[in-house]
């Protein structure tokens, strides 16, 4: 049932991309966020040292930058804009010291469908904001003395930006900022508009 309704909401982002080529924006980037704010990797990126009846653990944690998927339509009259954000991030942590070495990972997916209102729309420069309510999958998975132990958890996601801006005509630069999740202060995507 998950995997049939996902199906749908996708299908339907999607169906306004291909209703009319010259409006099409599609986007991939490596994106800034703030690691301190909700939704993001819950394995932060900070070293730490700390003990545990007289033993001593170390934390080597690892988080890789967000990757960026854009796809949208922006219907005739330039007003109103149609997309489907995703945003993949994954992280994990090297735990020494203690009798064994421990592992965990985690894997981080939003979707999230946006509405954008263009207050300002020219041929190469384009300002609005955005609105979007959606999904967040994670999966956790922790490794000790050879037994892994996996965890998964959906919750909600959302973005409110009210202010982006995109310059460009083929190619484009955007960069929104807001808060929300998955990125909080901006994002920058760089894209190509068929």
């Amino acid at each position: 049932m998950r995997k049939t309704a996902l199906t749908l909401l996708l299908a339907l982002a999607c169906a306004a991309v291909y209703a009319q080529e010259k409006n099409i924006n599609f986007g991939i980037a490596l994106g800034y966020y703030d690691r301190y704010s909700p939704g993001h990797s819950e394995i932060l990126d900070i070293s730490s040292s700390s003990s545990y009846n007289g033993i001593s653990y170390r934390s080597t944690p690892n988080v890789l930058p967000t990757i960026t998927l854009e796809a949208g339509y922006i219907f005739p009259g330039n007003h109103v804009g149609a997309f489907m954000g995703t945003y993949v991030n994954y992280a994990w942590n090297n735990l020494s010291g203690g009798p064994s070495p421990m592992r965990e990972s985690e894997t981080i997916i939003h979707l999230v469908p946006q509405v954008r209102l263009y207050y300002y729309y020219t041929g190469d420069v384009r300002l609005y904001a955005i609105l979007g309510l959606g999904v967040r999958y994670r999966t956790f998975a922790e490794t000790f003395e050879g037994d892994t132990i996996k965890a998964k958890y959906t919750d909600f996601s959302y973005i409110f930006s009210p202010f982006g801006m995109s310059f460009g005509g083929q190619w484009t630069i955007s960069c929104d900022f807001g808060h929300g999740r998955p990125w909080s202060t901006f994002n920058l995507t760089a894209g190509y508009r068929f």
